[in-house]
């Protein structure tokens, strides 16, 4: 994959291990799934690591090594849903409160790298961060690197954003790269429909009977 000198540099530990180890994961990334060359990401993130679950967030002594070298993403983000320790909310009973208490042992040093490396603020833990005015709206044709399923595909197809669902963690590590793989959405070629679907009816269908298609 062809790199410029200034990603070199970064690759080659120029600007110290942290960022080396963030940018060599997303140029593995990309060397991976075919892409060409990175691009710069030019709006903010929408990330689908938002909670603190062993075995599905990133580990703690990874966002530490993060936070430590004062690394953060070239623009605020935001999250999927935080775990709910929200208790007085949520009207659970003591045993829910103590398990989800087990579940989530790490919750509080979690949110505190987060909000480091470039959370929006504390109410940016959402699934749909474009339907509030003050929140993470892509402008038409900006390039992304979002992970969250479904907000990819609103992005794409509602808002003409570009971005292709990348997997979590290295959401994070390629925002705070600032560059992203150009390959798959990113590309014009990659946004071709490859079927045109004629549907002949006398009422509207079910919009889920259309997307099925």
């Amino acid at each position: 994959m062809r790199l410029t000198s200034e990603e070199q540099a970064i690759l080659d530990g120029e600007h110290g291990k942290p960022l080396q180890k963030a940018v060599k994961a997303v140029v593995l990334y990309g060397e991976a799934v075919g892409a060409s060359h990175l691009v710069d990401i030019e709006g903010e993130g929408h990330f689908s690591i938002s909670d603190s679950t062993p075995g599905v967030s990133a580990p703690l002594e990874l966002l530490t090594e993060l936070t430590q070298a004062n690394l953060r993403t070239k623009f605020d983000f935001t999250l999927d849903p935080k775990e709910p320790l929200d208790f007085k909310n949520l009207g659970l009973t003591e045993a829910q409160k103590i398990e989800f208490r087990r579940m989530y042992p790490t919750s509080q040093q979690y949110q505190h790298h987060m909000r480091a490396l470039g959370l929006k603020n504390r109410q940016a833990y959402t699934c749909s961060p474009y339907v509030f005015e003050d929140g993470n709206i892509p402008q038409f044709g900006q390039i992304l690197a979002w992970s969250e399923s479904s907000c990819v595909v609103y992005a794409n197809s509602a808002l003409g954003a570009r971005t292709n669902r990348t997997a979590a963690i290295l959401d994070l590590l390629s925002n705070i790269v600032g560059k992203t793989p150009y390959f798959g959405l990113l590309t014009d070629e990659g946004r071709k429909a490859e079927r045109l679907i004629e549907v002949k009816t006398e009422t509207l269908p079910h919009p889920q009977l259309l997307a099925t298609l």
